[in-house]
């Protein structure tokens, strides 16, 4: 039995998985979690609301944690809510 209540701390423990990637497996497997997958597109979507965000995914993890933190204040000042949480 796979306990999915990962921290995502314990999933960057894994070869070949970063941020991106446990982002994204924690968003859809659980709910209220506060995380998003800074891809092109959320990175386009920053850009285009005035942050100054890089235009590839960051490969370090203060980078990531940093643009992660502004995207998910972007989403609930600019749109009213709190993007990806279930």
């Amino acid at each position: 039995k796979i306990d999915l209540r990962l921290p995502r701390e314990r999933l960057l423990k894994l070869e070949g998985v970063g941020y991106k990637n446990s982002s994204q497996f924690l968003m859809h497997s659980q709910r209220g979690v506060r995380y998003s997958t800074l891809d092109e597109h959320v990175l386009n979507f920053m850009r285009d609301n005035g942050v100054i965000a890089p235009s590839k995914t960051p490969n370090t993890a203060y980078v990531y944690l940093k643009f992660e933190e502004k995207f998910l204040d972007v989403c609930f000042f600019s749109l009213g809510f709190l993007c990806f949480t279930f």
